[in-house]
């Protein structure tokens, strides 16, 4: 009797040493597995990383070559217009220029412009009207007192933060940098819509500003190039630093 219950005994030692060896081998192979699956998986991590390093570098190169885009368009914009201004230059500033007032030395306190800096279809909204009509038919004399008073008159009447932004477009053109609004705001601390509004008021006082909307999507804002010829800017600034509330003209007599 003991021999058989021994016999039992051993049957089920072997049984339980069995089904542990299954589980075993069971959970080798689900183990197997699963060290396939995160093989699988950081495989496709990686490929995934390199993707997505491909795309940022794509995305990089294609955001460079829209900015590419967008200069060239500017400088073709640019190119066009100073092209038509030599072409069709107006009588006003042939005369001027003959009689151009020098520029004096710039002020030592000028930190305005020391300032930090912002970088196919155009609508052209200009103020050559405004320009042109200043001079009729007059003799040369009578042609440049008419427009030093009117230019007077016009800059006289600009408040300081239009005046500011004037000479600020007419700095940044000088250093080659573009002159959109974004680009205005970032230089004065000045939001785009405050820009904006300073650029409609100094436009409606028929201040010499040329603006152009580019692709229907981006404003753009010039100094009249025929105004530039007459070289006043020092005397813009002069005004901006010293502004008088008695001074009745930016020119001496004429």
């Amino acid at each position: 009797m003991n021999e058989e219950a021994l016999k039992n005994s051993f049957s089920k030692v072997k049984e339980d040493i069995q089904a542990l060896s299954e589980e075993i081998k069971t959970l080798k192979s689900i183990i197997s597995q699963q060290n396939e699956l995160i093989s699988k998986i950081s495989t496709k991590l990686i490929s995934f990383q390199e993707e997505l390093k491909s795309l940022k570098k794509e995305s990089s190169t294609g955001n460079e070559g829209v900015n590419q885009s967008i200069n060239h368009l500017i400088n073709q914009s640019i190119n066009h217009l100073n092209t038509n201004q030599s072409q069709n230059s107006p009588i006003w500033a042939e005369n001027a220029k003959n009689n151009e007032i020098k520029p004096q030395k710039s002020p030592e306190n000028s930190s305005f412009f020391n300032e930090k800096q912002p970088n196919q279809s155009i609508n052209q909204s200009i103020t050559n009207q405004s320009f042109n009509h200043l001079i009729n038919q007059q003799p040369p004399k009578t042609q440049l007192k008419q427009l030093t008073n009117d230019l007077s008159k016009v800059f006289l009447s600009l408040s300081k933060q239009e005046l500011k932004t004037f000479l600020s477009i007419y700095q940044m053109e000088e250093e080659g940098l573009e002159t959109t609004y974004k680009a205005l705001s970032i230089k004065m601390g000045l939001s785009e819509h405050c820009i904006r509004s300073h650029i409609s008021s100094i436009i409606k006082k028929n201040a010499p500003i040329v603006k152009k909307r580019l692709n229907n999507r981006l404003n753009l804002v010039f100094i009249h190039p025929d105004f530039k010829t007459l070289n006043l800017k020092q005397k813009l600034i002069n005004l901006y630093y010293d502004s008088d509330p008695n001074q009745k003209t930016l020119f001496n007599s004429v």
